[in-house]
């Protein structure tokens, strides 16, 4: 399952759809002890707006497309 999250920033009440960040002041918030753990965190600075269910029509065609990153990202992997 894939959720598309929301979070409250401070006072200014603003909405931020970038999970990537929310995640990142969860775990700096758990460091600093603002909260116990990432459950509290969550529970304070995320809302679920929306779920994303799979679709089993497209099955077939998301593992042809997997199976070409597979074979770009062997190609690749030893430049990195």
């Amino acid at each position: 399952m894939i959720l598309t999250l929301e979070a409250e920033l401070g006072s200014m009440g603003k909405r931020e759809s970038g999970t990537g960040t929310v995640g990142s002041a969860m775990l700096t918030g758990v460091a600093m002890g603002v909260f116990r753990d990432l459950e509290e965190a969550a529970s304070k600075m995320i809302e679920k707006t929306m779920t994303y269910e799979p679709r089993p029509r497209y099955h077939e065609k998301y593992l042809e497309v997997y199976g070409r990153y597979e074979k770009v990202y062997d190609a690749v992997r030893g430049l990195v």
